[in-house]
Order: C-alpha cells, then sequence, then structure tokens
C-alpha cells in the first residue's frame, strides 16, 4: 500500500465527454437498464442498501456532469442515464414500502391472533 496522497483532477472521477470515431461521431458507452421491481423483490435489505448508495453516487457523477456540460454550452452525453438511476431508486423505494407493509400486516395479524386465544381462553375459565 502507498503512502504518497494520490493527486486527481475532477475530470478523472467523470464520464466526461465520449471519443469521436473515424468519422466524427460520438462513441458512447454501453449503458444498461434500469433495475426491474421484480429483480429487487428477490434482493435482500443489504443487497438493497448497497445497491440504493451505488445509485445515489452514480445520481450525483451525473448530476455533476451535466452541470459541467451546461456550464460549457453542451448537451449532457447520453442524458438517458440520470433517468435509469432515478426509475431504479423508486423501485428501491418502493420494494422497501412493500416490505414494509407486509410486515406491519403480518404484526396486525398476529396481534389479533393472539387478542382472539386471549378471549378465547379468558371465556373458557369464565364458563368452569
Amino acid at each position: 500500500m502507498s503512502s504518497s496522497p494520490v493527486c486527481r483532477k475532477l475530470d478523472d472521477f467523470l464520464q466526461s465527454f465520449p471519443d469521436q470515431d473515424q468519422e466524427g461521431n460520438q462513441l458512447y458507452p454501453f449503458v444498461g437498464r434500469a433495475w426491474l421491481a421484480s429483480e429487487l423483490r428477490l434482493k435482500s435489505f443489504h443487497d438493497l442498501h448497497k445497491l440504493w448508495w451505488i445509485l445515489l453516487k452514480e445520481r450525483n457523477s451525473l448530476q455533476l456532469e451535466r452541470h459541467i456540460a451546461r456550464s460549457k454550452g453542451l448537451s449532457m452525453p447520453n442524458p438517458g442515464r440520470i433517468r435509469k438511476v432515478r426509475k431504479s431508486m423508486s423501485r428501491i423505494k418502493c420494494v422497501l414500502g412493500e416490505r414494509k407493509r407486509a410486515r406491519e400486516y403480518l404484526a396486525a395479524q398476529a396481534a389479533e391472533a393472539a387478542a382472539a386465544e386471549e378471549a378465547a381462553q379468558g371465556g373458557k375459565t369464565e364458563a368452569q
């Protein structure tokens, strides 16, 4: 492990502007799709937590990239990436909300069952 400090420019952290092919067309890296809610439902809370922070860092990076592009009077390369990240984050929140509502429902059902059992036990002791 090196103890010397690493000096980086801000541009080192950005995708920045894409390379160009021989004809002058911009080459964009392949960008994947947003996560589906059905895929996220299969993930553990820990995995969703990690994915949330990765997406948050990516969203911040993309917003910075968009800000720099606008300050230079250029359009951001491949702006659909921000939408994909936001959709994935929204779907994580949706899945976590579903899990919370399911937990609350099961807790209410358990409380009702316990109350019904207690009432049944109380009725038997009074009858005797």
